[in-house]
């Protein structure tokens, strides 16, 4: 099993609050917490109890929440005063000195397991502190109930609500915004043009009532891969940046976002099987619709099948960087980072030098010479707010049916239980022509590439 791995519970701003709590056991987490606190007291450490009290509290549930999921990840933070507690719900905005004195005093007791950080200004290299619960504590833990440590998916169930009702705006720097003094989501006026709240406070409420599972050889198979998933985190927000509700605002933040293809076929949603279709290039197809002229994409068939030469992968990744970067140099540097991360090193041979890229980039602005004018225009936000635009329609169709469907959203593919897939199907067809006056969709697949729908049938 792969060791000392960091692990952020969600992907998000070191400062967003959170609400997360121990929604099992919550009295025996009660004692739990006391009984390590009256360490601190015998140990006279000087910062306000209360304080202490919180950053503790913070912490066990997010050693929890790490364990569950996988119980050889370690936490990754950084005790940088300007980023923050980075890689941790700070749910109770403790500062980061009290986060500190009171992660040190843990390891020095025996409760954690804490490799520091450095940075070598040399190299350029470096890497976060970390830690993990110790043996000490997690035997602590599973005294009082709060983790299983023979199957850790068994721990004590933890949820997760997000403040400002899960609709989280950034600024330029991704910086969280506290905008509540200048958009007011309770007047019938500025509604109209702010986020659904009410919507996505009804669409969690029926994410938490519905039971969301992966058969256990799957969550083994994940785990033996160096992952781990945490069933518990069904909760969903967006996220809008640059300080415009127009800019991004997909929905994420439930484990199923971050789980690989292979994983989410597996998904059982109230024990039944499910199916998931998506829309195949969204993103040309949306460039094309705001270009005024769909006929060469639907001429085209499939918007990555640009070259031979070049695997449908990487023509996707690429044209993903050119929407979004400001010049060939930066996309091409986005593209091999972003071939590093997702372990895709085969398709580098491609692009290794930035000739090699050029061609690339050559091969997909000639197959796509209509939309020119899309390419290198940071537009990847506006690309994403159309296309979660469209999710959220989906999400209101199925949410609001009668009865209620429970979907899951991947950005541009759905995932509904297999007897719905002609209802989500249908929902999908009507989603571009209700949110975008345009009067096709394009293509929907299944995960197994078999196409549902394509627009010139």
């Amino acid at each position: 099993m792969p060791k000392d791995k960091r692990f952020n519970p969600l992907d998000r701003s070191e400062l967003l609050r959170l609400n997360l709590e121990c929604v099992e056991h919550q009295d025996a987490f009660e004692n739990c917490l006391d009984r390590i606190l009256a360490v601190f007291e015998e140990a006279d450490i000087k910062s306000r109890k209360t304080d202490i009290k919180e950053a503790l509290k913070a912490l066990l549930l997010n050693l929890i929440l790490v364990y569950k999921a996988h119980p050889e990840k370690y936490i990754a933070c950084s005790f940088d005063k300007k980023k923050g507690f980075a890689g941790f719900d700070n749910p109770f905005g403790v500062k980061v000195a009290t986060y500190r004195k009171t992660v040190l005093f843990l390891a020095d007791c025996g409760y954690l397991e804490l490799h520091k950080g450095f940075f070598d200004h040399m190299s350029g290299i470096g890497r976060n502190t970390r830690f993990k619960a110790s043996e000490s504590l997690l035997n602590i833990l599973a005294e009082y109930g709060l983790i299983d440590l023979e199957r850790h998916q068994n721990s004590a169930r933890l949820k997760i609500v997000h403040s400002y009702d899960g609709i989280i705006l950034k600024d330029g720097n991704k910086k969280v915004v506290d905008y509540r003094e200048e958009y007011d989501f309770d007047d019938p006026l500025q509604a109209l043009f702010l986020p659904d709240r009410v919507f996505l406070r009804d669409y969690n409420t029926l994410l938490e009532a519905t039971d969301i599972s992966l058969p256990q050889e799957i969550l083994s198979k994940v785990i033996e891969e160096g992952a781990g998933i945490n069933l518990d985190l069904k909760y969903v927000h967006r996220v809008f940046n640059n300080n415009d509700f127009n800019q991004n605002g997909r929905f994420n933040g439930a484990w199923w976002y971050y789980a690989k293809s292979f994983v989410r076929k597996h998904i059982k949603i109230n024990g039944q099987p499910t199916v998931e279709l998506d829309y195949s290039s969204i993103h040309p197809w949306l460039c094309y619709m705001k270009c005024g002229d769909l006929r060469h994409i639907l001429n085209m068939g499939d918007a990555y099948e640009v070259d031979r030469r070049y695997p449908r992968s990487l023509v996707k990744l690429a044209m993903l960087m050119m929407f979004n970067a400001e010049n060939t140099k930066k996309a091409w540097g986005a593209l091999l980072m972003k071939l590093n991360n997702e372990k895709m090193g085969d398709f580098k041979e491609h692009v290794k030098t930035l000739d090699g890229f050029r061609a690339l980039e050559k091969a997909i602005l000639d197959a796509h010479f209509p939309i020119h004018e899309c390419f290198y225009t940071n537009m990847s936000y506006e690309l994403m707010n159309k296309d979660a635009e469209i999710a959220e329609h989906i999400l209101k169709e199925m949410t609001y049916s009668d009865p209620a469907v429970p979907c899951l959203s991947v950005h541009d593919s759905f995932i509904v239980p297999e007897d719905k897939e002609q209802q989500l199907l249908r929902a999908m067809k009507e989603a571009f022509p209700d949110t975008h006056t345009c009067y096709t969709s394009p293509p929907i697949k299944k995960e197994n590439g078999e196409t549902l729908y394509f627009p010139n049938e």
